[in-house]
């Protein structure tokens, strides 16, 4: 499923357009595309990785396993500007795959199939260029409680980012 907001505006415009591009893109079947992870604070759990349902929903941003994949976005709490009309982020997109649900032909382990299917939807958006690829839950997750998940960077899950840095207008 492909959770979207109604009117997106700034940062969320840029990032729904490449949520869109992914999920209409990739040929894996069955996806879970977010948007925007929020941070957010539970009381036993420190902070946690959460993003919007929708109806004032939220839920962890891990990977359901009864779906092929996962994906999400993290930005960077700094955002910086030179004409105040022009804003830059860095942005992960971040992807929690099953290998043999996304790649069932491939007999050897596809994270390199995947991590360049994910980059050329990316690249679909001209407002997102591309500067590297986390892999690992722990490096991907940075920041996060990542307890009874860890499990979910072993064969046949992979988990990675595609970094890149992202431009986007404040609508005024």
């Amino acid at each position: 499923m492909n959770y979207t907001i109604t009117n997106p505006k700034g940062i969320d415009k840029e990032l729904q357009k490449i949520q869109n591009s992914l999920y209409d893109g990739l040929d894996w079947g069955n996806l879970n595309v977010y948007g925007r992870v929020y941070k957010n604070q539970s009381t036993d759990k420190g902070l946690v990785p959460e993003v919007y349902l929708g109806a004032n929903e939220y839920k962890d941003a891990f990977l359901d396993d009864t779906k092929t994949a996962t994906i999400c976005f993290i930005e960077d709490e700094k955002h910086t500007t030179e004409n105040g009309i022009y804003y830059f982020c860095d942005v992960k997109i971040v992807v929690m795959v099953n290998l043999l649900k996304s790649k069932p032909t491939i007999t050897h382990r596809a994270d390199t199939e995947v991590q360049l299917d994910v980059i050329k939807q990316a690249q679909k958006n001209g407002m997102f260029t591309v500067t590297g690829i986390e892999k690992g839950i722990a490096n991907v997750f940075k920041g996060f409680n990542i307890q009874g998940v860890l499990l979910t960077d072993m064969q046949p899950f992979h988990v990675f980012a595609i970094t890149g840095t992202l431009k986007y207008k404040i609508n005024c």
